[in-house]
């Protein structure tokens, strides 16, 4: 009875026990797995910009040496307004009176810096600066279009000439003489127009005392050459001082001095003495 009660004490020990150990078992926590993590999105780097574009420098004048910074190029014409020795580059009018020319007058309506045309009226008394009465009672008439050029204008001088092709006419005295047997029995004088045909030329060079006033001088060669009833040829060599005076800024003053040898050839025409004196004036629009 004691051995049956042994076993069976020994029995519950023994269920006690495996229970025990499957209870624990069973209360061992599963293995976690570590939570799934969404990485991060990957963000893409910014666009790169592109540099901006280089702009060219400006091209500068070297600099002149002894002065700082760019030097200016300075323009070949000088504004002097001249009219007498250079080119106007605006409208102008202009007069002039002396001798032999008794009355000269125009406009210039193409004005330039370097070049100019104009109309003028030309009244001489004198086949154009002949002296010693070889034509009594020379009278010319003409239009020319004088063309004004300058060669050089700076701060110190200025060289320019003037060209005038023209036509005119000329009345001349012509005296006929009737010879009978070496003996003179009749004279007579009679008025003959002829035909000019005008290529005068005129040259200068001042030299600027300050910036009115203009001193120099320059040859004149008013090559004419006559048709009709007294066919000639003048080539008069002219050469003297000559100055402008500028006024206002659109009233200058001139005045001119030229002699020479006045050669003609032809009928009745010889070389003498030529003379040149006017006084004049120009005013710009």
């Amino acid at each position: 009875m004691k051995r049956s009660s042994f076993s069976m004490s020994m029995g519950l020990a023994a269920y006690l026990f495996a229970f025990s150990v499957a209870s624990a078992q069973d209360t061992t926590p599963p293995e976690s797995t570590p939570p799934e993590t969404t990485p991060p999105a990957t963000t893409e780097p910014p666009a790169t910009t592109e540099p901006p574009a280089t702009t060219t420098p400006p091209v500068t004048a070297p600099p002149v040496e002894g002065t700082e910074g760019t030097a200016e190029v300075p323009s070949p014409i000088a504004d002097t307004r001249s009219f007498f020795f250079g080119t106007p580059n605006e409208a102008t009018a202009f007069a002039s009176t002396g001798y032999s020319g008794v009355l000269r007058g125009g406009y210039v309506f193409l004005p330039g810096d370097f070049f100019s045309v104009g109309g003028e009226f030309i009244l001489d008394a004198g086949l154009f600066y002949a002296t010693g009465n070889e034509a009594p009672g020379t009278i010319s008439v003409a239009i020319a279009a004088p063309i004004k050029l300058t060669f050089m204008d700076n701060d110190q001088m200025i060289i320019g000439m003037t060209a005038r092709p023209g036509l005119g006419v000329t009345i001349v005295d012509v005296g006929t003489v009737r010879i009978e047997n070496g003996v003179i029995v009749d004279s007579s004088v009679s008025s003959e127009a002829l035909f000019a045909l005008l290529f005068h030329l005129e040259g200068n060079v001042g030299f600027k005392i300050n910036e009115d006033f203009i001193v120099g001088g320059g040859i004149d060669i008013p090559v004419t050459f006559l048709f009709g009833e007294v066919n000639g040829q003048l080539f008069p060599l002219l050469f003297g001082p000559a100055a402008e005076y500028q006024l206002t800024d659109e009233l200058a003053l001139h005045a001119d001095f030229k002699i020479g040898p006045h050669i003609a050839t032809g009928d009745g025409l010889s070389t003498t003495f030529g003379l040149k004196f006017t006084a004049g004036a120009s005013y710009i629009f």
